[in-house]
């Protein structure tokens, strides 16, 4: 299978057989260079390039394109026994977006949180919140000026709150992170985030092959509905998964994890068929007999 997006965004695979994603994601050019323009733009010109009613428009955008890519995966059963007993659902899918649809809806949960920096491939310092009218409609804890319907009108002796989840906004964030997730959102559900997941699920399905006769199995059979496409735990019998992974990245210029007693593999829209051929050969030459 081929890459999804060009390998030539990321300088790494050129030196490298990257499978890190989960840990920490690699960033395309593109979202680089969308970053580094907001950035210098901003420093080098200050207000003069960003006006007090461009800057409360700034995160727009980006608010606007991150609803558009949230879709499908059943955990309704998880939030209805939730719901029995009273208690609020937050999701957390930082390992998940970006790397296959998600949605709130379906799911029947009060919010989704996720950090930018892993699948959404986008620079630290930004993250998403989502949430329901009646749980957007309730007064935060901790109001900051950004909170605010017209975050730039600073008359003391009233506040009022914006009408939707921008009322937990709190204060001036990484505005050029959130320019480089706005491209990498643009990027992602431009490849698809459906053909992404399959991606990922193919080149998952190949590894389980082609390691098995290596002694190697993913921890959650990927026919398992609590299995995940794009991250695979590898486990060896004999073999100490620690061990494995700094050789794999000494030995091999590949880049894994360990986690758990098991050899984190995380596939992305930018590897392909020979990444997979490049880890199993690397697995049979460190593995135990």
């Amino acid at each position: 299978m081929d890459p999804l997006i060009d390998r030539g965004e990321y300088a790494a695979l050129a030196y490298c057989t990257y499978l890190n994603q989960a840990s920490l994601g690699l960033i395309p050019r593109t979202l680089v260079e969308a970053s580094v323009r907001f950035l210098t733009d901003v420093a080098q010109h200050g207000n003069l390039r960003l006006s007090d009613q461009a800057e409360a428009r700034v995160l727009d955008g980006l608010r606007t394109a991150a609803a558009r890519a949230a879709r499908q995966v059943d955990v309704a059963a998880l939030a209805a026994r939730a719901r029995d007993v009273g208690s609020r659902v937050v999701v957390d899918v930082t390992q998940m977006a970006g790397a296959a649809p998600v949605t709130m809806t379906h799911w029947g949960v009060d919010a989704l949180v996720c950090s930018g920096y892993k699948w959404l491939s986008a620079p630290a310092g930004v993250a998403l919140l989502a949430m329901t009218e009646d749980l957007a409609a309730a007064t935060p804890v901790i109001v900051g000026w950004k909170g605010s319907a017209t975050p730039f009108d600073f008359t003391p002796q009233d506040l009022t709150l914006a009408a939707d989840a921008r009322r937990f906004e709190l204060s001036t964030m990484s505005y050029s992170a959130a320019m480089g997730l706005l491209t990498s959102i643009k990027l992602l559900t431009g490849v698809g985030l459906t053909a992404i997941s399959e991606h990922a699920s193919q080149l998952a399905a190949d590894l389980a092959e082609q390691a098995a006769p290596l002694g190697w199995a993913p921890y959650r059979a990927l026919g398992d509905r609590s299995a995940s496409g794009h991250i695979v735990s590898l486990r060896h019998p004999a073999a100490t998964a620690g061990d494995v992974q700094a050789a794999l990245a000494r030995q091999h210029n590949i880049s894994t994890s360990s986690r758990s007693g098991g050899i984190r593999v995380s596939l992305h829209a930018y590897n392909s068929s020979h990444d997979i051929r490049v880890l199993a050969q690397a697995l049979a030459s460190v593995s135990p007999p």
